[in-house]
């Protein structure tokens, strides 16, 4: 699933979280993080996907949308990718890497 689709509204926020919680019983699951600065303030973007990081294994996301997202930044993507891995628990972290940040 997307990180957009919690910013939907409250019921799509509620329904990822219940779908993740499924989801992770029964296999590892992943949330991409990508947009929902656009749709949410960085705070409330903030709040809704830390309230889900906890049943994700795998996620994928660029260097830009964590420091929005999460206010997270460092040297480069490499210790981005470890920083969220320590701080989430996530099994596995991936950092996209586009020349346009404004894709």
């Amino acid at each position: 699933m997307s990180g957009i689709t919690p910013a939907l509204s409250a019921s799509a926020t509620q329904a990822t979280a219940e779908a993740l919680k499924a989801a992770k019983k029964a296999v590892a699951p992943f949330l991409t993080i990508s947009t929902i600065e656009e749709t949410l303030d960085p705070a409330e973007a903030k709040k809704v996907q830390e309230s889900m990081m906890a049943d994700v294994d795998i996620l994928i996301t660029t260097e830009e949308d964590t420091n929005v997202v999460f206010g997270i930044k460092e040297k480069d993507y490499e210790a981005v990718a470890e920083r969220l891995a320590q701080t989430f628990k996530f099994r596995i972290v991936a950092i996209t890497l586009r020349e346009d940040l404004s894709v």
